[in-house]
């Protein structure tokens, strides 16, 4: 099975992290195997199952999907959680 998170920030997490604990974060994840999009965003309409198997995300870049989750921006959990 193939794994790929793409991610609209230049690193993972946000910028509330210190970027040692993102640069971390990002060597352990593609060391488990999976493959990182940073700085690109898939657009919601592209979400769910997919009968191409396949999505195009914002800067064009083909990635192959059977099923897409999205998830929404940090701020946004970060105002529920208060």
């Amino acid at each position: 099975m193939r794994t790929t998170v793409i991610h609209a920030d230049r690193m993972l997490l946000n910028d509330i992290y210190p970027d040692k604990l993102r640069t971390k974060l990002e060597r352990t994840v593609r060391e488990s195997g999976i493959e990182l999009v940073l700085n690109d965003i898939v657009d919601q309409d592209q979400t769910g199952q997919n009968a191409d198997g396949v999505v195009t995300t914002r800067t064009g870049r083909l990635v192959p999907a059977d099923l897409v989750v999205s998830f929404s921006p940090a701020q946004d959990f970060h105002k529920v959680a208060k």
